[in-house]
């Protein structure tokens, strides 16, 4: 005895769902394109501007880094610091 299976399907147009479909990417990429512009437009307004620091170091009465001393503690301490800041993960060195 033998089976019969009939398989039905319908055949959706290509004009019905090329329509949709171009208007979507189409609205997609018009609010990537606003998302960018609005983010580089941010960006330019927070530009850095470290003036007060510069003048304050270049005072002489601010210690730098040029002014620590070379004697094996504050060497030691110096390589402690750098030692668990590189260990520490969730810090960006970039």
């Amino acid at each position: 005895m033998g089976v019969l299976v009939a398989i039905s399907y319908t055949v959706i147009p290509q004009t019905q769902t090329k329509g949709p479909m171009k208007r979507t990417l189409v609205a997609l990429a018009c609010l990537s394109a606003l998302n960018l512009a609005a983010f580089a437009a941010n960006n330019e307004k927070t530009k850095p501007d470290d003036t007060a620091t510069n003048e304050r170091d270049r005072s002489g009465e601010t210690k730098t880094s040029v002014d620590q001393s070379n004697s094996s503690a504050d060497l030691k301490i110096t390589q402690a610091i750098r030692q668990a800041l590189m260990k520490d993960r969730e810090l960006s060195t970039t």
